[in-house]
């Protein structure tokens, strides 16, 4: 973050997650974002002006891929290009 501190923060989809994901999530610290793109972008569109991203957790619901679509990529590989596998 752009005071130094460090935060994990998750999304989903515009579909969005399940209770008991959400639940599981906030009770780890995890700040958790909604909106109508794909998960990264939707945080993305929340960073704060400064804050940097060391790495992506990307995983697609039926694949689980552990990186961005195609269209997501360039954008995405912007703040980071290091995904946990």
């Amino acid at each position: 973050m752009p005071d130094g501190s460090t935060q994990v923060w998750g999304a989903a989809s515009s579909r969005g997650l399940s209770v008991v994901q959400r639940s599981r999530l906030e009770s780890m610290g995890v700040t958790l974002w909604r909106g109508d793109k794909h998960a990264e972008l939707n945080i993305i569109d929340n960073l704060p002006e400064g804050a940097t991203v060391r790495r992506w957790g990307i995983s697609w619901g039926g694949t689980q891929k552990n990186h961005p679509c195609g269209a997501c990529t360039p954008i995405v590989s912007k703040y980071s290009t290091t995904f946990e596998s």
